[in-house]
């Protein structure tokens, strides 16, 4: 915690902060703090579905209706004094996002689970992006987060048997099998989408020639922050030290 406080401020005191249209070759190898609009012209795709959305990032979703095992403890005295703690299993039919292993059930019998999700969670980054002139490297894609529910108005169901579109106005979901949204059956499966959208992002890292890497300090931290928006580098620095004292605080705790 130490070493980070103190590489987070040796940092803080040597940031320099620069424009996104041009690159200055002065900067190169220095830690600088950029702002503006990240974006790609990537399309993400995703065949199983034939979904496709120009976006920084993109994720399937899955769920499937399956049984869950609920425990429940209580503890009840004992016949000649003392306690002991008994256990009740309940089970239910609800959505799951990954698959549940009915044979490790306390009852298994009758409440067997298929042996496999039908439709696999997936992900997808944009290749090409860039911040104006700059170039934004994977290590700095991966930090970008924000991902929402992307809604769309139709599928091709010819890609998939028994699909069927359901959009609130806000989130897309298409559901997948033999009953309904209102009454699903065991084994139904409903698949959404998240994005992570071209948007206004800030970085902190250091310049190498056209792109950026992790800058380390003179005690080996190393520096590589995003934020969401147009953010100071004094703000950003503020917020990574804030976030190690909360994190040693834990820790200690």
């Amino acid at each position: 915690a130490v070493k980070t406080h103190k590489g987070l401020q040796e940092g803080g005191a040597s940031v320099v902060s620069v424009e996104s249209n041009s690159i200055n070759p002065g900067n190169n190898g220095k830690l600088i703090h950029i702002s503006g609009r990240v974006e790609t012209s990537d399309s993400l795709t995703d065949d199983q579905f034939g979904i496709k959305v120009n976006a920084l990032k993109l994720k399937r979703n899955v769920e499937m209706f399956q049984w869950v095992e609920q425990q429940q403890k209580t503890k009840r005295k004992k016949i000649g004094g003392g306690e002991e703690t008994v256990t009740t299993y309940n089970y239910v039919m609800q959505w799951h996002p990954s698959l549940l292993n009915s044979a490790s059930f306390k009852e298994p019998n009758g409440h067997q689970n298929p042996a496999q999700m039908p439709y696999a969670k997936y992900a997808n980054s944009a290749s090409n992006v860039y911040l104006d002139k700059f170039i934004i490297p994977k290590g700095i894609l991966s930090k970008i987060a924000g991902y929402y529910s992307y809604s769309f108005d139709e599928i091709d169901t010819s890609l998939i048997s028994n699909a069927v579109l359901i959009n609130d106005g806000v989130k897309s979901t298409v559901y997948v099998g033999n009953g309904s949204n209102a009454s699903p059956v065991l084994g139904d499966v409903r698949v959404s989408f998240d994005i992570v959208a071209p948007g206004e992002y800030s970085i902190v890292a250091k310049q190498l020639n056209n792109t950026f890497e992790a800058f380390t300090t003179s005690n080996g931290t190393k520096l590589e922050m995003v934020e969401s928006g147009v953010v100071s580098a004094d703000s950003m620095f503020k917020s990574a030290i804030e976030g190690n004292k909360t994190l040693t605080w834990i820790l200690r705790f």
